[in-house]
């Protein structure tokens, strides 16, 4: 999103905030995607935000968690955005803090810029289920497929990961899970 300058409206998950719906309407949104399944925002907000400006366009991209959800946005960028995908990067998905603080980097940032490289590629974001619980079903899955030559998730073969957050956030043990799941592919 920091990448292409589209917004990212957080609202509560059983209904469209009147903050979120303000918003929408004063930028003249036509298309939303909806990041996460019916226990993240429900089909009640996907209604209310459709019935705006004059008719929103909605798509929703979700799994059966947080990480499958993860591993499906990751696809999408892959496949429908052609997002080169040569690092992936990880980051606890229990905590969104290192995730999110990582927009731009992970949108192709150039350090000290506020736009995008002209050179950088855009990369996806993978969520571990904690440092305790392991990196998870769908992460392992999406790294192997993420490996896989030739088109990985879509917009090229993985070769790197890059881990956000410390070593609290996503074990030495996660890694080398990680590392060994992208050497599968």
């Amino acid at each position: 999103s920091w990448a292409y300058h589209v917004p990212v409206i957080l609202t509560t998950p059983t209904a469209l905030s009147a903050t979120a719906s303000a918003e929408l309407v004063k930028l003249g949104v036509n298309q939303v995607i909806v990041v996460g399944g019916n226990l993240a925002l429900t089909n009640n907000v996907v209604t209310a935000v459709q019935a705006l400006n004059g008719g929103v366009s909605v798509f929703r991209i979700a799994g059966a968690d947080y990480t499958a959800t993860a591993a499906n946005l990751a696809a999408f960028e892959g496949t429908v955005l052609n997002w080169a995908n040569s690092t992936v990067y990880v980051a606890q998905g229990q905590g969104w803090s290192d995730s999110l603080g990582a927009a731009a980097l992970v949108g192709g940032a150039t350090p000290g810029s506020v736009a995008p490289s002209t050179t950088a590629t855009m990369g996806a974001i993978l969520l571990t289920e904690g440092p305790t619980k392991g990196v998870g079903q769908y992460t392992d899955a999406a790294l192997k497929t993420a490996g896989t030559s030739p088109l990985g998730l879509g917009g090229g073969v993985t070769t790197s990961i890059q881990v956000l957050g410390g070593n609290l956030a996503v074990t030495a043990a996660q890694i080398t899970e990680m590392d060994n799941a992208l050497a599968a592919g």
